[in-house]
């Protein structure tokens, strides 16, 4: 049975099939029709008006329809929208900007009416009309997932580009919620688990998303949702998965239990893999430095949102790579620590202190010279050696230093407190 809030396509049109259907009202003059002849099955018009309310930083493909700013857009016997016919106010390009019109696959936002009610869509124009119907049936194929799994589909309307008759089409959805504001191995275990688990759910369905990703993945009140149905492909064979990611989240699985889930569903294995959800109890710092966590080490999403982090400051001294691992782990230790009290973009704003602080005690505890290619101004940015002003700062810090004592504490920003 048919949900009333989604809608349900057959999964293959052709031309041959559009002519089958036929048109109950008499025919119409061309001015009744517009651009549609009266031959084309046509059932309800719809105005998108983009007036002043999309801004992007050039052209976007709706500008090359026809009658923009405000679009004349009609669905058709075959693929009927559940929205009565009315003006959509567009809101907002929500896809990225791209300066090629000819294979932009542009997604705007805007609001409709349905049942009397303000809603909010996504209105998604494809580079061809066949890939618009593909998608569409793929929807169509996932009718059971719409509104929980994926966005529901409101239906397909059908235009023209300007002075011409090659014709364009757009897929009226649900919008729901947010594109990710992290990849996902920069996200907690548990949210990337509810993100794996949505792909799961598709291929339970019998069907393999083939471009999970994070841009095609939205977020809301920590629910997620899996867009962009272009490239779903038919699952071979039934899929046995039944690992649970957000109820395993943390785990560490070992190696055997992998090799086996990876026997079980190899794409969904390989998804995991890349959002580096098997690599619980063990961190990577500084993107090269592999060791096991720790209470005394952020935890695993928390190290890889904190970006370029700089590991062997002075180029005169040969690290060797146990001495750069220890002093990665000085470093985390001490992001871990600035966590207990700071958020997270404090943290990340005063990496380069706690990177040169972390190297400078490091040094003076085994004798050495410290010498650093880079020291960070006042604002936490890298000075370089030779850039005009690093000798100076050098020499401020120095000064610092000597003010302080010699078994000085570590504090998250000492040096800027002294």
């Amino acid at each position: 049975m048919h949900s009333p809030d989604c809608i349900s396509y057959p999964p293959v049109y052709t031309d041959t099939a559009l002519a089958d259907f036929k048109e109950p009202a008499p025919a119409q003059s061309e001015e009744t029709y517009g651009p549609w002849s009266p031959g084309t099955p046509s059932r309800q018009a719809y105005d998108l008006d983009f007036e002043d309310h999309v801004k992007a930083p050039g052209h976007h493909i709706a500008e090359i329809l026809d009658d923009y700013p405000t679009i004349l857009l009609q669905s058709d016997l075959v693929h009927p929208c559940l929205l009565e016919p009315q003006i959509i106010r567009m809101t907002g390009l929500l896809s990225e900007w791209s300066p090629d019109l000819s294979l932009q696959r542009a997604v705007y936002s805007g609001v409709a009416k349905k049942d009397g009610q303000d809603i909010e869509v996504a209105v998604k124009f494809v580079a061809s009309i066949e890939e618009a119907k593909m998608e569409v049936a793929n929807y169509g194929h996932l009718e059971a997932l719409q509104g929980t799994v994926i966005p529901r589909l409101y239906g397909m309307l059908f235009g023209y580009e300007k002075n011409s008759d090659e014709e364009v089409a757009c897929l009226v959805l649900e919008r729901f919620g947010s594109k990710l504001r992290l990849d996902f191995h920069q996200m907690d275990m548990v949210s990337r688990g509810e993100a794996l688990n949505r792909l799961v759910d598709i291929h339970r369905a019998g069907f393999s998303h083939c471009d999970f990703a994070r841009r095609n993945v939205v977020t809301k009140d920590g629910q997620y949702r899996i867009v962009d149905l272009a490239d779903v492909t038919p699952h071979e064979g039934v899929c046995q998965w039944t690992f649970d990611f957000v109820e395993n989240a943390g785990r560490v699985l070992p190696y055997s239990e992998q090799r086996a889930l990876r026997g079980v569903c190899p794409i969904i294995f390989a998804a995991a893999s890349e959002a580096l959800y098997w690599s619980a109890g063990r961190l990577v710092l500084g993107g090269m430095y592999g060791v096991e966590a720790a209470p005394s080490l952020p935890k695993s999403h928390e190290v890889y949102q904190v970006p370029d982090v700089v590991i062997g400051l002075d180029d005169s001294y040969h690290y060797k790579e146990s001495e750069k691992r220890d002093i990665a782990i000085k470093i985390y230790e001490e992001f871990k620590k600035q966590l207990d009290k700071y958020p997270m973009e404090h943290v990340i704003h005063f990496k380069n202190w706690t990177s040169y602080e972390v190297h400078r005690k490091w040094h003076a505890e085994r004798n050495i010279s410290f010498a650093p290619r880079l020291v960070p101004d006042e604002d936490g940015q890298w000075i370089h050696v030779g850039v005009r002003g690093f000798r100076e700062r050098e020499a401020a810090l120095n000064l610092q230093y000597l003010s302080l004592e010699p078994n000085f504490d570590l504090s998250p920003y000492s040096i800027i407190q002294a």
